[in-house]
């Protein structure tokens, strides 16, 4: 697996608050940013390590200056995200557009995946799924007045969402221009490849795995504690 921007992995942000233990690295979805995965990451147990990422084109990570946005460039970036931290191996969570990230990750570098857990994430999108993804984009390219009307935008997108963490992928999701609005802090080239980006989400990414190492079970297949899947609440 390669990429043309591959190297500028090594400066893509993250956020490691413990520094050592068994690492876990958390992948978020299209237009979001390694802040929804506080929360979870604050409540994993001790001796394991979160790492929280900003894909290339997100967050604080740096833009592709060549607009390389394909999915196979985002999961070039994560062995030298590894190679960066000096880390053979790791857990790896992906939501989805990270998820889809996380399996090409997984079928082109197996030996560094501990275990691949996938949070609303393919094989393929059903209608639903695509209208929520069609929805991701165009909120993306819209402006807003106030971090409020985005973070309302937000909650009206992800009803179940926990709502301390849509409060901080508000906060810290967008950039205020000189005209004093407000717009998504995302590259404008990822934004240029909305439409194979939507076509790349319906597509099967599985098949890249082993045989023996592709997903048994939907994550909506496993057992329900409390109202919410395995004790823990998804990020939005």
């Amino acid at each position: 697996m390669t990429s043309p921007g591959a190297k500028q992995a090594e400066r893509l942000a993250y956020s490691d608050p413990r520094g050592s233990g068994r690492p876990v690295i958390f992948v978020h979805g299209f237009g979001h940013n390694r802040s929804v995965w506080q929360k979870v990451a604050g409540e994993l147990p001790d001796g394991l390590r979160p790492i929280s990422v900003d894909l290339r084109g997100h967050g604080e990570s740096p833009w592709s200056p060549g607009g390389a946005y394909d999915l196979v460039d985002y999961a070039s970036d994560l062995p030298l995200l590894l190679d960066a931290l000096d880390l053979e191996r790791a857990v790896v969570v992906g939501h989805s557009l990270g998820g889809n990230v996380s399996t090409l990750f997984a079928a082109a570098e197996s030996s560094r995946v501990e275990a691949l857990v996938l949070v609303d994430t393919g094989p393929a999108l059903e209608i639903g799924g695509l209208s929520h993804v069609v929805e991701e984009v165009g909120n993306a390219t819209r402006t807003y007045r106030s971090i409020a009307d985005f973070e309302a935008q937000l909650r009206g997108i992800h009803p179940s969402g926990d709502l301390e963490v849509v409060s901080e992928l508000a906060r810290t999701g967008l950039v205020q221009r000189v005209d004093g609005l407000f717009e998504v802090g995302i590259d404008p080239g990822v934004l240029a490849k909305s439409d194979s980006r939507t076509r790349a989400l319906v597509g099967d990414p599985f098949p890249a795995l082993p045989g023996p190492r592709r997903p048994r079970r939907r994550v909506g297949d496993l057992e329900r504690k409390g109202g919410r899947r395995n004790g823990r609440r998804s990020a939005p």
